[in-house]
């Protein structure tokens, strides 16, 4: 059995070579600092490009099913209504797994 660490390190690793995210997954954990993650998913699906590519890779890590967090979303938008529909503690556990998935996301992208 892995541990929580090694799951978000393999989930984080780039998919393809030489795909850098780094600033952008840089911009985002400030983002959701400061606005949470409902409104910076709502950003990336309008802004679109790589931060729709990183809000993707955070919620297939959500969904991975070693972790199984909440269930894998088909879009952005379905994420947001996941989230919206989600209690107040769930979230607030989303948020944190988020967060702690983005260290290694602006570390190994």
């Amino acid at each position: 059995m892995k541990n929580l660490e090694q799951i978000r390190a393999k989930n984080a690793m780039p998919k393809q070579e030489g795909a850098s995210l780094v600033d952008t997954a840089k911009a985002m954990t400030t983002m959701i600092m400061d606005n949470g993650l409902l409104a910076t998913g709502a950003f990336a699906k309008e802004k679109g490009g790589e931060y729709q590519q990183v809000t993707e890779t955070i919620y297939k890590h959500l969904a991975d099913a070693e972790i199984h967090l909440i269930t894998r979303p088909a879009s952005i938008v379905e994420f947001i209504r996941l989230l919206c529909n989600m209690e107040a503690v769930q979230l607030r556990l989303i948020t944190a797994e988020t967060m702690a998935f983005m260290n290694y996301m602006r570390r190994l992208s």
